[in-house]
């Protein structure tokens, strides 16, 4: 909120420091998205009704609507549109997290000497302990980093096709737009495969959605490659969470729900690292076939790692 505001103060002078605030705004942004899915998880743990899908569907009709309409303004009012929408937003997730209803859980471990619960709290006692999962973490940096470039650089993409601002905005909105059957059914899903199947299947469509960008010749073909948002960031955004649930212990399932999405923030970071230099170096296209690249590489690692699982993994690979 607090940052949101500096933007739209300091817009159009101190380039570094509208840098900064910005960057601390996006990290602060990837910092709540943990808690966020914490707070959820372990309420459904405690007995809550609340039906995860459903609720994150909401968060894609939201996240459409932004888009749609930022597109739209930042179009005719200017680029300030932008940090006021970040102030106002934040104002209402800070009042309704004031009133959301959560009682906290004891996690008390029962080891008398205490070195046990030391050894839980270390990262690599972790990570040995969940050695598939840590795999499996490895696997969705890359298919992050496939995802962030198209995702960051949207309007670069755009006018390559030959659309602007509104056109971004569109095309964000049909994404979003399109993965709300998938979040909501997901409960359904869960009932044929495992989570663990679905967050591999996101993977494959990842890798397809960056190949349809880069075939797109004009923006209507562009608008249409959207509709592969579904079954990826769709159904990662789901399964993942559903995923890591199942497969940590009670005592780690807040740290496990940390650990994948710090995993999503470093894809985040070396994707928009990545995906920016090569952008300035090789162009939208060279940008969206590194895209691909990573795509691959990440579905592969995380179906190699659930083939154990899901025989249907072992005859893809």
């Amino acid at each position: 909120m607090i940052l949101g505001a500096a933007l739209f103060f300091v817009h159009g002078s101190m380039p570094l420091l509208n840098g900064l605030l910005f960057g601390l705004a996006i990290i602060l942004t990837q910092l709540l998205t943990p808690l966020v899915n914490a707070l959820a998880t372990e309420s459904v743990n405690q007995g809550k009704k609340l039906n995860f899908s459903a609720a994150r569907a909401v968060g894609s009709i939201g996240y459409s609507v932004m888009s749609y309409s930022l597109g739209s303004l930042v179009s005719r009012k200017g680029i300030t549109v932008q940090p006021v929408a970040v102030v106002i937003v934040s104002i209402v997730f800070v009042m309704i997290i004031a009133v959301y209803p959560f009682r906290k859980k004891s996690h008390d471990t029962v080891d008398p000497a205490g070195e046990w619960q030391q050894d839980r709290s270390a990262p690599t006692a972790f990570f040995k302990r969940y050695r598939s999962f840590s795999r499996i973490l490895i696997g969705c940096s890359f298919i992050y980093i496939c995802h962030v470039p198209l995702n960051n650089f949207t309007y670069q993409i755009v006018v390559s096709k030959g659309g602007g601002s509104a056109e971004m905005g569109t095309a964000m909105a049909l994404a979003a737009i399109s993965e709300l059957l998938t979040m909501i059914l997901f409960p359904v899903f869960l009932k044929k495969r495992g989570a663990g199947f679905w967050l591999g299947i996101s993977g494959i469509f990842y890798t397809l959605k960056a190949i349809g960008s880069l075939a797109a010749w004009n923006i209507l073909s562009f608008y249409a490659v959207q509709f592969l948002q579904p079954f990826g960031w769709g159904l990662m955004a789901v399964s993942s969470v559903y995923y890591t649930n199942q497969v940590m212990e009670e005592k780690d399932k807040i740290k496990g729900q940390a650990y994948m999405t710090m995993t999503l923030s470093i894809g985040n970071v070396f994707g928009a690292l990545l995906g920016g230099a090569l952008l300035d170096i090789v162009g939208v296209s060279g940008m969206i076939i590194f895209s691909i690249i990573s795509g691959c590489v990440g579905t592969v690692i995380v179906m190699r790692t659930l083939s154990r699982d899901y025989s249907e993994f072992r005859r893809w690979l």
